[in-house]
């Protein structure tokens, strides 16, 4: 079906009936109907535009307020929100009111869009934002005229404070609604990620340490790969690969296991607690075969681009090791 030409209003005359307050102007408006109908008496009312802000922490967490509001009966939620003052752009004015009613600064801000409040009687326009990675920097200083108090919601909390209808004004409740979507697929994605990396740091232990598989390690490491502790080595891809082929020439049988495995899908990063038992049966760290089985453990944090190991640190419990390397008395 062919999209048909919608025509405009057209407003022929404004007439101030009442200026208040530089928060509240009431217009009367003469107005043309797209079908030539005149209508004189249009009531026309003009408020500041206003930033809503939904900000999430470091730690996924949503900073609300519990507050009353002169219109609303009883409490109700409400992101930071704050209207702009004259000639100022929405985005700063969205950053201002974070600073002001939290004293945070936010890392990421993603517009949601802007929106006319009331679109046959003006009102406003709402601009709403989700800010990401919200940390304090001062003490927050709003001169707000409501009862309020500061809380924080994890991501079903807020879905549920939504859905049961505790942001009780709509352009509150939009604001929430519109970031959800971003927020659950960032929260899919996020979960991708961390199963992608905890995938190949479970490769790295379990087959290239515990099958000492050089193909498979070659092909874990990038060509640029660093080792942040050599142990001695050549700090490189060629320097660790020799690493683990001198460990199963001292311990054959050497078998890892995962204790802890942490991933972090922001950075990249894998951190991995380990621990592992061998047969001493060739020369290692300069000290003869004991025969003994030694056991091991340690923390390896792997950075990960790409599906490939870019970088790694890592420690061993050294002191533990030697004493159980000693040769008999």
């Amino acid at each position: 079906m062919p999209e048909k030409t919608l025509r405009p209003w057209k407003t022929l005359r404004r007439e101030t009936l009442l200026q208040l307050n530089q928060f509240l102007t009431v217009e009367k408006h003469t107005v043309e109907l797209p079908n030539g109908q005149i209508i004189p008496d249009w009531g026309w009312v003009i408020i500041p535009d206003a930033a809503i802000i939904l900000a999430q922490d470091n730690q996924g967490r949503f900073l609300c307020f519990r507050q009353t509001k002169y219109a609303i009966e009883g409490p109700t939620l409400a992101p930071v929100a704050g209207m702009l003052e004259p000639g100022e752009d929405p985005l700063l004015a969205a950053q201002r009111e974070l600073r002001e009613e939290t004293g945070c600064e936010a890392s990421q801000w993603i517009p949601l869009g802007s929106f006319c409040l009331d679109p046959n009687r003006g009102v406003n326009t709402i601009h709403c934002y989700l800010a990401l990675g919200a940390h304090p920097v001062a003490a927050p200083s709003a001169g707000d005229l409501e009862d309020q108090q500061l809380l924080t919601l994890d991501l079903p909390e807020l879905r549920q404070a939504l859905l049961s209808g505790q942001f009780k004004a709509i352009m509150f409740a939009a604001c929430v609604s519109l970031a959800l979507p971003h927020l659950e697929g960032a929260l899919h994605l996020q979960s991708a990620l961390h199963l992608a990396l905890a995938s190949l740091a479970h490769r790295w232990i379990e087959a290239g340490w515990q099958k000492g598989d050089p193909a498979l390690l070659a092909a874990l490491y990038a060509p640029d790969f660093i080792d942040h502790d050599p142990a001695g080595r050549t700090p490189d891809r060629a320097g660790s690969i020799a690493g683990v082929r001198d460990l199963y020439a001292a311990f054959p049988d050497f078998f890892a296991i995962i204790e802890d495995l942490i991933p972090d899908p922001a950075s990249g990063l894998v951190a991995i607690r380990w621990s592992a038992t061998g047969a001493h049966q060739g020369a290692f760290l300069g000290l003869p075969p004991t025969g003994r089985r030694i056991h091991f453990k340690g923390l390896e944090i792997i950075r990960i681009r790409a599906g490939q190991i870019t970088e790694r640190w890592g420690e061993w419990d050294a002191l533990d090791l030697l004493e159980q390397l000693q040769p008999p008395r």
